[in-house]
């Protein structure tokens, strides 16, 4: 899809058009491709990203009373 879109200058529109797509997926799927290129397309990608500012995962930590 993107190889096509790129290769027949289509735009984003076009492309969902064309390949019954939603345009927010094509756009993520480009800029896999510009970031990691056609390799990066192929790692399977499930559920959220995980967090890189250090919070653990799960319940956030709980807040001090205010009273």
């Amino acid at each position: 899809v993107i190889m096509d879109m790129r290769e027949n200058h289509l735009g984003i529109m076009e492309t969902e058009r064309k390949y019954d797509v939603k345009h927010n997926v094509i756009s993520k799927w480009e800029r896999i491709f510009l970031e990691e290129g056609a390799e990066g397309l192929m790692k399977e990608r499930r559920g959220r990203a995980s967090k890189v500012d250090g919070i653990a995962k799960g319940r956030p930590p709980k807040l001090d009373k205010k009273n």
